[in-house]
């Protein structure tokens, strides 16, 4: 705790820049999240098919992967308050515009262009906290991922209000010999289109108030980019010694800015000598397990709320999204204690402890979260416990034993965006005639992440430190390492 605070006193200027960081990272947080509550909604808005409307979840994904790729080059190339700037004005007004759509592929293209952008904002807020504090990141990781959760926590209660009631004929029927659990699910469907027609729905509202955070954030970033220089600090060795000048708008002037990366690890600070292709295959774990991890998350986050309402539990839709502010509530709480803890327990015990409780949680909800509305709110709140501190420490994880750069940052996101595009859409393809196979990926997924993380361990564990132990100590000078 006091070596937190003592980082932010002596580095005023480059807390300011942090926080607004955080204030972006809390727009994703509640980007992300808001497609989970309104998306019946949206299918009532584009008169369409559950499965058809699922298209909006991957065409943002697609955005994101490719925006993604492009963004862990521009941060390499550019000053990241700018190309967070860009990003984030875009992204605000693509966020803003999306839910006045009446028609499914304006929509699709509107997240599409919302993921693009996005990416870069959620790409370039891990690079900023990265480059601004070291390996002194650890709890400053935390925190963002804290606003991230604290955005997941707020839009379904700012979604709330302007979501449309459920019928009333479309509420449960009680099953006889002759009308089976997918004939009910059709005639509530149909229900549901009947009572309701395009002009009848109010979700563009949330989806404004949201596309303005990202739009203010803008500002801010524009602000510090143009009026505000980098702070000089020689005193934290955690950080590298050579520190962006402020730019006085010549190329000559961004070029040295470029080579002077506000508080940039140097490769030359740690004290693994391994070889590039163990790095490559760590690199590769990792990938396939931030892939599956947030194909886990923006599953559950997303498709959770339709699952209760058209599983066995026939919730309502303000029922549905209650169950949503419940996993978003623990999960923002509880980084909380993560926060201080990341200072205190290993980032190893840290990710391991709490992909167990993402196993323990998704196979309870399999046996028990159709059947009991207790099960589905108390798993529910353990699998947001879960989900919580992981890919932030992995991160922090990781910077021991080799420098995340930008690309390396780019390509986690980027196999993260398969994930959150591929698991969604396939479990949208039977959620609607079988909801209990929303359940059976999750749990699977779970089990291969834990099985991915314990892989990586022992990899960075045994072979790393045995390697380092047979070699000379000498500095990592591989250019192209470096630059990766």
């Amino acid at each position: 705790m006091a070596s937190l605070l003592d980082e932010i006193k002596a580095n005023k200027v480059k807390f300011s820049r942090t926080c607004l960081v955080y204030f972006a990272f809390l727009g994703v947080g509640c980007g992300i999240s808001i497609t989970g509550p309104t998306l019946l909604d949206l299918q009532i808005a584009v008169n369409s098919t559950l499965s058809e409307t699922s298209r909006i979840i991957q065409g943002r994904s697609v955005g994101y992967a490719l925006g993604s790729i492009i963004a862990g080059f521009l941060m390499e190339a550019f000053n990241e308050q700018l190309v967070m700037g860009v990003a984030a004005l875009i992204n605000g007004i693509a966020l803003s515009i999306t839910a006045w759509n009446r028609t499914l592929w304006g929509i699709v293209i509107t997240m599409f262009v919302n993921g693009l952008s996005m990416s870069h904002v959620d790409t370039g807020s891990n690079v900023c906290i990265l480059r601004y504090w070291g390996r002194s990141s650890g709890s400053f990781l935390q925190i963002l991922h804290f606003m991230f959760t604290t955005g997941g926590l707020i839009a379904p209660l700012l979604a709330k209000p302007f979501l449309l009631e459920r019928p009333e004929e479309d509420e449960p029927m009680e099953s006889t010999s002759n009308t089976s659990l997918s004939t009910t699910l059709n005639m509530t469907l149909a229900n549901v289109t009947k009572e309701y027609s395009p002009d009848d729905v109010l979700v563009q509202w949330p989806f404004t108030v949201i596309g303005l955070i990202f739009i203010v954030a803008s500002i801010g970033f524009m602000v510090f980019y143009f009026f505000v220089p980098y702070e000089t600090n020689n005193n934290n060795s955690a950080n590298c010694d050579g520190q962006k000048t402020e730019r006085n708008g010549s190329r000559g002037d961004a070029d040295k800015g470029e080579t002077m990366k506000l508080d940039r690890v140097q490769s030359s600070g740690y004290e693994y000598n391994f070889d590039f292709k163990v790095k490559m295959l760590i690199i590769a774990i990792i990938s396939v397990f931030t892939h599956i991890y947030f194909g886990i998350v923006i599953s559950f986050a997303n498709l959770l709320p339709t699952f209760a309402v058209k599983s066995a539990l026939a919730m309502t839709k303000g029922e549905a999204a209650s169950l949503m502010t419940v996993f978003w509530t623990t999960t923002t709480l509880y980084r909380i204690p993560v926060i201080f803890l990341a200072n205190y327990i290993s980032n190893t015990a840290l990710i391991l402890i709490h992909v167990i409780i993402m196993v323990m949680s998704t196979v309870c909800l399999t046996f028990l979260g159709e059947k009991y509305v207790w099960a589905i709110y108390l798993f529910t709140g353990t699998m947001g416990i879960g989900i919580g501190p992981v890919f932030a420490g992995v991160l922090g994880y990781l910077q021991q034993y080799f420098e995340v750069t930008g690309r390396i940052t780019s390509l986690f996101i980027v196999s993260a965006c398969i994930g959150e595009f591929l698991y969604p859409w396939i479990i949208s393809r039977f959620l609607e005639a079988h909801p209990s196979v929303f359940l059976y990926v999750m749990s699977i997924c779970s089990v291969i992440d834990l099985i991915a993380f314990i892989a990586a361990y022992l990899l960075c564990n045994i072979v790393v430190k045995k390697y380092t132990a047979s070699q000379p100590t000498k500095v990592i000078t591989n250019q192209s390492e470096q630059k990766f």
